[in-house]
Parts: C-alpha cells; structure tokens; sequence
C-alpha cells in the first residue's frame, strides 16, 4: 500500500504481491493480513500502528516509532488493548558488530563511558525531515544511535538518564549529546552532516585514537 499508487503497483510487481492499492483500509480489513510493516514518513508510523493494532494486527515499525510524546501514549495504550505485537526498527543492537560489542561490554563490570561519533547525510534546508511534525533528524537519524547506546547499559542500570544537548544554529543537524545513565555510565554522540557520509547512511563509528 502506498499513496502513490503507482509506487504500489511497481513494489507489488517486484515482489509478487497479491495486489496493490492506495487504500490503507483495505490492508486492515484483510482478514489474510496478520503483521504490517510500516516504512511510510515519520509522522505517519503511530497512526497507522495504531490503527493495525487496533485491527488486530502485529506490526513492525521503522524508525521511529513515534514522533511526539502524545503518540507514544496513543501508542502504548493501543499496545496494552490490542492481541497484536510490535516490533521496531532499531536494528544496531542485533547486527554482528552490536552483539559482539554487547558481549564485550557484559564481561566487564562497572561503569563504562562510550563515544561515538555519527556522519549523516546532507540534506536541503527544505527536507522533509526537518519538517517539526516529522521529528526533525534527532527522531529521523540519532534516534538508532541513542537507542544503541540504552541497549548497551544493562538493564536495571540505565534510568534515570540525564541528558544535555548541545547545538549550533543549525536545528537538529550538527549536534553533540550527553547521557549519564544511573549505574554511572557516560556516553556522548556527535551528528555531523557535514562533508559525505563513509560506509553508508548515517554510520557511526566508534571513537580511536586515528579518528
């Protein structure tokens, strides 16, 4: 399903289908359609979860999941009443480097402190992701990289966490960020969009002595 319906039709056609269409009722009345992955912009993913879930439906949710605190709540509540399961689309923690990472990290004990420096895309000043109701870049972009760093302080450990943005004039774009979790752990992200991006969109590479 796509509002576009052509882009539907071309999706359908490459990967055999049973139909397409621009009408997102007929996806949650599909009796035949148990799970739903939502990829359509940012500020569109928790209204149609919401609507899935209340169909019934599991979905899966690219990121991020949420653009405001008042889906979230809409969100949750839905999660609470609903038969359906989420999934969401973080997926640096359960790629190859994040489980080695995490089992690095869970031989040690203690507080740790983590840095990470993130080269995004540079985008036009009009993109829709700093559109306000899109979430701008630290909902579009960071949020992979936040959520990364939470994964990797153990659980009991992480809240209440503290955090202290630092920005130029450049809203949501060359950015540093901050957190002290409650075990004592620091970690620190710099977004950068400035100069090409290596190893793909938005990679992050942790902090060496060579970068």
């Amino acid at each position: 399903m796509d509002t576009n319906i052509a882009r539907a039709a071309s999706l359908c056609q490459a990967f055999g289908g049973a139909y397409y269409t621009d009408d997102e009722n007929r996806i949650l009345n599909d009796p035949d359609i148990k799970l739903i992955y939502i990829a359509s912009n940012h500020a569109s993913h928790a209204e149609y979860a919401i609507k899935g879930l209340q169909a019934g439906k599991s979905v899966h949710i690219e990121k991020p999941h949420v653009v405001s605190e008042s889906q979230l709540v809409r969100l949750c509540n839905a999660m609470s009443a609903s038969t359906g399961t989420v999934g969401l689309g973080f997926n640096r923690p359960l790629s190859k480097f994040g489980r080695q990472l995490e089992q690095a990290i869970r031989s040690e004990h203690g507080p740790m402190v983590m840095n990470w420096f993130v080269a995004g895309h540079e985008l036009p000043e009009d993109h829709w992701y700093f559109r306000e109701d899109e979430g701008g870049r630290v909902l579009g972009n960071l949020c992979h990289w936040t959520d990364f760093m939470l994964r990797m302080v153990p659980p009991g450990k992480r809240h209440p966490i503290r955090i202290v943005p630092t920005r130029s004039g450049q809203s949501d774009c060359n950015i540093a960020v901050t957190y002290i979790f409650a075990d004592g752990s620091i970690g620190a992200i710099t977004f950068s969009a400035m100069g090409h991006t290596f190893e793909g969109s938005g990679s992050g590479s942790p902090s060496t002595a060579e970068t």
